[in-house]
Order: C-alpha cells, then structure tokens, then sequence
C-alpha cells in the first residue's frame, strides 16, 4: 500500500482534530443540487465541480481556458472533502480515472451499494425529487456510513443528521431494501395513478386520501398495516381482481405479491406449528 499524500494526512487530522472543513460537489444530478442546497444552507464552504457547463454547478467555467480535468483540479484545490455526488453507473469509473487529482484529498461517495476502497461512504437515506426541501427535512435524513469508516459527525461536522453503522458486506442487501420499498412502490402507485384516469377516468387526487392513509398506518402501526383481500385471505376476491386485470400488465404484479404473501402465510403457520410440538414435548 502507497504512502499517504501529507497533505491527506493533514486532513485526516483535522478530521479527528474537530477542525472545520472544506468541501467541493462533483455532479450536477438530483443528488448535487440537494446537496448543494443543504450546504449552503448550513454554511459549509463549498467549491463545485460538473463535467457540464451549467454554472450552477460550477465554480470555474470552462472559459477560464482550463480543460475539465485541470479544470477539478483547481475546483478542489483548496478543499479538504469530494464529494462524488454521482450515480452508480459513472462512480468507480470518474473515481478511478481521476485518482492522481483526489489522492491528497478525502474522498466521499453516497452510494447505498457499492463500497468503493479508500472512499468514505454517506449514504441518505431518501428520495430526491425536483423540488428542494427545507432545512427542517435534509436535517432529519439518516445517513448510512460503514462501520469501519469515521462517524459521519466528523466528516460533516455542522450536519446534525442522524447517522447509523454498517457492515460493508450487508450494504447491497441494504440498499435492494430500499429499492423495494422506495422505487418499486412509486413504479406501483405511478401505473395506478395513470390507470385511474386512462381505463377509469378518474382523478389522480381521489387516490392521495388512501395513500395518505396507508402511509400513516405504516408510520404507526406496521405489522398491522396491511388491509384488504390479501391480508384476510380473501381468496374470491383476489381471483376477481386478477380476471379484471387479465388484459393489464399488472396481472403479473398482483399475482407475484399473491404469491409472497401465501409463502408468508406458509412460513408463519409452519414455525407456529414448530414451536407447539415443542412445547408438548417440555
């Protein structure tokens, strides 16, 4: 293993010293912008860095006369922090090709899957959509960070956020967690949502009462959350609702969650089933 830069040791330092910090954004997706926003609001110092030309992500244009590399190098040459705000699909790569510029620096990444060696890993755990959000909602954004790395208190030292330890292996079953009940759930309510108007004619906004709903029996009360024919087995229910849904692509959907929830059922009454047997015989 390579000797570390003095100038990363220095940071390194001021990490474990409490010293305050400087940062840079590299990106300009959903998660830069929030992350910008966040920071600025919080008052970190900040430089910024895209491969693109949008001055809102750039702090040196490109008619400084500098190519993109040079032109991050001279970004993040005052900072102590990088933060890679970039997706999955380009994150090891750009990490990779530009290592030479971000070796005497402290590299971070918020990927929920990957663990990348020698970069600090921040997961937020949320949604980032269009909108920014107010300082209220990016404080309270737990971040996911890996056991073997700082407490995320002391990379980011003026964010409140509640933060919270992984294994590094357990990371991509950790984020397939997310994806299932984030992005599939909105990929679900997304097709209903254009099935109600297209097939149903109906607003969209007769729908939010219920979802609202569904979230706050989540919130409240999650192993009793569930309603309606899954939850009381209503097996002549479902086979309606699966003979409606014969000429939809959603058929597949509801039957793989019929499925689940039979299997689900299986399992309990198994293990229940177990655990009597011992108890006769104690």
């Amino acid at each position: 293993m390579g000797q570390v830069p003095v100038e990363k040791t220095d940071i390194l330092n001021k990490i474990e010293s409490g010293i305050p910090l400087r940062y840079a954004i590299v990106g300009s997706g959903k998660l830069a912008r929030h992350l910008k926003h966040y920071f600025l609001i919080k008052k970190l110092p900040l430089q910024l860095w895209s491969r693109n030309s949008n001055p809102d992500f750039n702090t040196r244009l490109k008619n400084d006369h500098l190519n993109k590399f040079d032109r991050l190098r001279e970004t993040i040459k005052s900072v102590d922090i990088v933060c890679l705000a970039l997706s999955d699909g380009s994150l090891e790569g750009f990490y990779n090709f530009n290592k030479q510029i971000l070796e005497d620096k402290f590299v971070v990444h918020f990927s929920g899957a990957l663990t990348i060696p020698d970069v600090y890993s921040a997961h937020p755990l949320m949604s980032f959509g269009n909108k920014l959000y107010d300082k209220a909602t990016y404080e309270s954004i737990p971040f996911i960070t890996e056991k073997t790395h700082y407490p995320l208190s002391k990379v980011f030292p003026l964010l409140p956020n509640p933060s919270f330890a992984i294994d590094s292996a357990l990371k991509p079953l950790y984020h397939s967690y997310c994806v299932l009940a984030g992005n599939m759930s909105t990929i679900l309510w997304q097709e209903v949502f254009e099935r109600f108007g297209t097939n149903l004619k109906l607003p969209k906004e007769v729908l939010i009462p219920y979802l609202l709903q569904i979230y706050r029996n989540l919130i409240e009360d999650p192993k009793e959350a569930l309603t309606g024919p899954l939850q009381r087995n209503d097996l002549d229910t479902i086979h309606r609702n699966l003979v409606a849904l014969n000429d939809d692509s959603l058929q597949q959907v509801y039957e793989s969650f019929v499925s689940f929830k039979a299997k689900q059922l299986k399992e309990k009454s198994s293990l229940s089933h177990t655990q009597d047997n011992k108890n006769e015989n104690t």
